[in-house]
């Protein structure tokens, strides 16, 4: 779905609502959106959707929808995932990035975390992408693609 729709001083303009320019955000539709992706001020809203589309509708297309406030899209754009690269702490997380005797400079060149310690597990490892407001919780088992974060969603700005 596309967000040709704007936010103007007299209203909402739901212009151009096309199945064709409503395609955009279909690419999207099936991946759960975030609390963080829809928690936006009213006027930060672009329109997602046409006159009177429902709740279900909205979010099968994948964009946001919520009817409390008057005067604005109710089916509006999702922001984009926030994400940042944590390095674990947890030695036994750690899934190997590097190779026997890399230097930290190569490693980091790699966009991955260096710990020379302890002995054993790998120095040079994947950092962890931890979505934004939640908390790493680390696990003995290493997953460089999977993304061990829970916790409240929009705690901090980043």
């Amino acid at each position: 779905m596309s967000c040709s729709g704007t936010i103007t001083k007299v209203g909402v303009d739901f212009l151009n609502f096309s199945e064709k320019s409503m395609a955009k955000y279909k690419k999207t539709a099936g991946e759960p959106l975030s609390r963080c992706q829809c928690k936006m001020a009213p006027s930060e809203r672009k329109n997602c959707g046409y006159p009177g589309i429902s709740a279900a509708e909205c979010r099968k297309a994948g964009c946001c929808f919520s009817n409390s406030v008057a005067g604005v899209p109710w089916c509006f754009a999702p922001k984009a995932k926030k994400v940042k690269k944590v390095c674990p702490n947890n030695p036994h997380a750690r899934a190997n990035c590097g190779f026997p005797g890399i230097s930290a400079e190569d490693c980091k060149r790699k966009g991955c975390c260096f710990r020379a310690q302890p002995a054993g597990v790998p120095w040079c490892f994947y950092p962890h992408m931890v979505e934004e407001g939640n908390v790493l919780h680390e696990t003995s088992s290493p997953r460089p693609h999977h993304s061990p974060w829970q916790g409240p969603c929009c705690a901090r700005a980043w």
